[in-house]
């Protein structure tokens, strides 16, 4: 029986030829009282399993018992490039832009979710199948849905096919496939879409395109005689400050904060060697670019305090319980919470020497 002409008006809407529909043997068969779209499995020309669709619901089904087997397989047979599509409406459409170019279809779409061993999932039984004559094809162009399921299936691809040999496609804003580029945009579209294919990404293998632009580096000048003139505050480094104990690394460090708060750098700050009500005191003496000494220092100071609380946060080392002692994942954690709820961009530890207390057996101090 040949396909009726309501299953082939639905099949050209979908914009496939009526040359592709005769050439992979589409038909139209009665199942359970209704009439159903039928596409050929074929392997070496022999009719092994089919392919069922309804159009009046989207029900795809496959013959029970039947192999597991690519839709179009025989494609693969001497092919040096091969692309694999989620599913057979997918390499029609590619076949009605070139009948040329190799293309076979995975039997049953994309995975529902993450394969942690595509190798042994009964979904790529066709893997085994055709491994011989995939072994052999030097290049696969994996033209999936650009949506979870089929980036999964790209993911599971590659395990099985090797990242080395595969390609990824980008679609047209707004298309999702190639039947989609097909009905908007042409055949013309479909083949750009495949000869434009990218090299799979393979972590730790770049080119320089494949790095995104650098933000431009943001820079905070310190005012502070002696220090304005060396290196500034780079935002998102590290800066180091070093020295021999008792040099006075906290005491520059304090005034070099002072600076910065009144520039308006919010910050959180770990202080893990000086008592909370002694880094107070040392913060207003910078704030007021005084000494100790200075009685107003040990007096509240109204404007300076209010700069304190406004843009200072404090990690404290004493986070209650014995085992909730600070970590430097703990405080990191912090730093986070600072950042996204109160928008702190600079944090200070100090000293880092003692941000841990629990050594571990194999650490020295």
């Amino acid at each position: 029986m040949a396909l009726h002409e309501k299953h082939l008006a639905w099949v050209e809407a979908r914009g496939i030829a009526p040359l592709i529909v005769d050439a992979f043997g589409l038909d139209t068969k009665q199942r359970e009282g209704a009439a159903w779209v039928t596409l050929p499995y074929l392997e070496d020309g022999q009719l092994l399993n089919q392919k069922w669709r309804r159009i009046s619901v989207k029900d795809h089904r496959m013959d029970t018992g039947a192999p597991l087997l690519l839709f179009n397989a025989d494609d693969l047979i001497g092919a040096e490039e091969v692309v694999i599509t989620e599913g057979e409406w997918d390499l029609l459409a590619l076949k009605t832009a070139s009948l040329e170019i190799r293309a076979v279809s995975v039997p049953n779409g994309a995975p529902g979710e993450e394969s942690e061993n595509p190798w042994e999932a009964k979904r790529y039984e066709w893997y085994q199948r055709h491994l011989t004559k995939l072994d052999k094809v030097k290049r696969f162009i994996l033209a999936t849905d650009a949506d979870a399921p089929g980036r999964m299936l790209a993911a599971d691809l590659a395990v099985l096919l090797g990242p080395e040999r595969c390609r990824f496609v980008t679609y047209p804003d707004g298309c999702k496939d190639l039947n989609e580029v097909l009905l908007t945009h042409g055949s013309e579209a479909v083949l750009r879409v495949v000869e434009t294919a990218k090299p799979y990404p393979i972590k730790g293998l770049y080119r320089f395109s494949d790095y995104p632009p650098r933000e431009e580096v943001v820079r905070i000048e310190s005012r502070l005689p002696g220090v304005k003139d060396k290196r500034p505050l780079v935002m998102g480094t590290t800066t180091i400050i070093t020295g021999w104990s008792g040099i006075g690394k906290t005491s520059l460090l304090m005034w070099i904060m002072a600076d910065y708060l009144k520039q308006g750098v919010g910050m959180a700050v770990g202080s893990f060697e000086t008592d909370v009500t002694i880094l107070k005191k040392a913060m207003r003496a910078a704030l007021m670019e005084t000494s100790w000494a200075d009685r107003r220092v040990h007096e509240k100071g109204d404007e300076v305090d209010e700069l304190l609380e406004r843009q200072m946060l404090l990690i404290s080392q004493h986070c209650g319980a014995e085992e909730h002692e600070m970590t430097l994942e703990y405080l990191l954690d912090c730093a986070r919470i600072a950042v996204v709820r109160d928008g702190i961009r600079l944090l200070v530890i100090d000293p880092w020497n003692e941000l841990e207390h629990k050594r571990r057996r194999d650490e020295t101090e």
